[in-house]
């Protein structure tokens, strides 16, 4: 009897040390500052971003679940549109700050918590530095942008939002690349 109350005991033991890995595991990658997406056109940073002023889930998805989510779908709208550079130029963005359109702390008119509402006051918002480099990994274009739309409600996303809840934060990122660093860049490749 003595002998299976020490083997109960060892197995309990080696149980919480499993448990306690585990769980420190999980704590290290929460702690992680920098999530890095790589591509042949695009290194992408989302650099500290537990300080992003909104990056909350809502009531639908746990915390590390939606944050992977949302930088899986930004980081991919950013690379495909980072596939439109000349050929053997690359792009490298470092966020700063991300701000979803809508806001989950707004209690809703049926005085809910947790549900994303989309108001004009809860525009997307996204900060970041980047750089263009060329096919001698020159750096042909850099800067920072705070890019920001207050009139979300009546552009291209608002088309798409039924099907996709990012949607206006998509728009905000394809608008800068059509509008701004494409162009730029296609001049300084033609000359």
């Amino acid at each position: 009897m003595k002998s299976l109350t020490n083997m109960t005991g060892k197995w309990v033991a080696l149980v919480i040390m499993a448990g306690a890995l585990m769980s420190g595991a999980a704590l290290a990658q929460e702690q992680e500052t920098t999530v890095t997406q790589l591509t042949d056109n695009m290194q992408l940073q989302w650099h500290e971003w537990h300080n992003y002023r909104d990056i909350n889930e809502g009531r639908h998805a746990t915390a590390t679940k939606y944050r992977t989510n949302v930088f899986k779908q930004l980081g991919d709208t950013i690379a495909a549109n980072a596939a439109k550079l000349p050929e053997g130029y690359k792009l490298q963005m470092l966020v700063t700050d991300l701000d979803l359109a809508g806001d989950t702390s707004a209690k809703t008119q049926a005085g809910m918590r947790g549900v994303r509402v989309y108001d004009r006051a809860y525009s997307p918002a996204i900060s970041f530095k980047f750089a263009v480099l060329d096919s001698t990994n020159s750096v042909v274009l850099e800067g920072a942008e705070a890019l920001n739309n207050r009139n979300y409600l009546h552009s291209g996303g608002a088309y798409n939002f039924n099907q996709d809840k990012l949607a206006y934060d998509k728009s905000l990122i394809e608008q800068w690349f059509r509008r701004s660093l494409l162009p730029q860049v296609d001049g300084l490749s033609n000359q």
